[in-house]
């Protein structure tokens, strides 16, 4: 998770001046049909399936082809060849972070974002709809 805090630095040497404590009143859990919107090189995205998978399975099959790599904690996977994994990240594990590495040059581009995998943002960028499969 991201925060991101209006504090201001009494001092002005780039650290907090005092100590922030945050509290959690509720937690939701994370919709499993959660569609990311990945750009072309790392995303940091979270494996939100509520059980492991390999790192193969957990991708749908029309958008495999544009992942490189993952990294996670202590744990890395590549893409030599298609559906073909190596490395020691073997399954993705539910609610942890991951590094996805994706190369989008041979993604079709769609004019309309609802439609087709990729489509261009507003300044150029190829973005992926990505869903986890579940």
């Amino acid at each position: 998770y991201w925060l991101e805090l209006d504090i201001p630095d009494i001092n002005q040497d780039g650290f907090l001046d005092e100590e922030i404590i945050l509290t959690i009143n509720n937690v939701y859990p994370a919709n499993p049909n959660q569609i990311y919107h990945l750009g072309e090189g790392a995303n940091l995205i979270s494996y939100i399936i509520p059980y492991e998978q390999s790192v193969s399975n957990s991708i749908p099959d029309e958008m495999e082809g544009y992942f490189t790599s993952f990294i996670g904690s202590a744990a890395a996977a590549s893409q030599l060849t298609p559906n073909f994994w190596v490395g020691n990240l073997q399954n993705m594990k539910k609610q942890k972070g991951y590094w996805a590495i994706l190369d989008l040059s041979d993604c079709p581009i769609s004019d309309n974002p609802d439609n087709g995998e990729c489509y261009q943002d507003n300044f150029g960028n190829i973005i992926l709809k990505f869903y986890w499969n579940n």
